[in-house]
C-alpha cells in the first residue's frame, strides 16, 4: 500500500528540508510513501530542495491558488491509496507519524484520521490556543 503525502508550498526553503528529512525517516512497515509537492510559484530554493528529496512536483498558478484547489491538484496527482496532508512548515514529531495516521484506516476502524499539532516557540499565541483546544 502507498500513502501519498501532499504538501502545499510557496517559498518554504526554511522549513522544507527538516520536513522532508522527517518524512524520509518515517517507519514504512505498513505503507510505502510518496511525497507530492504542489507549488504555487516559489522563487526561493523550495523546488531544488524538493527535487533533492525525490518529491513528485506539480504546480498551481499563483493567481489560481486556493488552499482547497491546491490540495485537489495534489490528490489528482497522487498515486497512493491514502492521502496525507501537511503544510510545508510543519514537522512530524515522531517517526511513526504516518503509521499512526493510516493504521486505523487499514484496520477499517476509521474513514479518516488526523494528528495532534503542537506549535513551535515562535508560533503565534492565538494559534497556540487553537492547538490546545482542538489537539489536546
Amino acid at each position: 500500500m502507498l500513502a501519498s503525502i501532499i504538501i502545499r508550498t510557496y517559498n518554504e526553503e526554511k522549513h522544507l528540508p527538516e520536513l522532508l528529512e522527517t518524512i524520509q525517516n518515517q517507519d514504512k512497515s505498513l505503507v510505502d510513501i510518496e511525497t507530492i509537492i504542489v507549488d504555487s510559484g516559489s522563487t526561493d530554493q523550495t523546488l531544488t530542495i524538493a527535487t533533492q528529496f525525490n518529491c513528485r512536483i506539480t504546480y498551481i498558478k499563483k493567481e489560481e491558488f486556493t488552499f482547497g484547489r491546491s490540495l485537489n491538484i495534489g490528490c489528482e496527482f497522487a498515486k497512493g491509496e491514502f492521502l496525507v496532508f501537511i503544510s510545508g512548515h510543519c514537522i512530524p514529531v515522531k517517526n511513526d507519524w504516518i503509521q499512526q495516521l493510516v493504521k486505523p484506516l487499514i484496520d477499517n476502524k476509521a474513514v479518516y484520521s488526523y494528528g495532534q499539532q503542537i506549535g513551535r516557540d515562535t508560533t503565534k499565541f492565538s494559534e497556540q490556543q487553537v492547538f490546545k483546544k482542538f489537539y489536546p
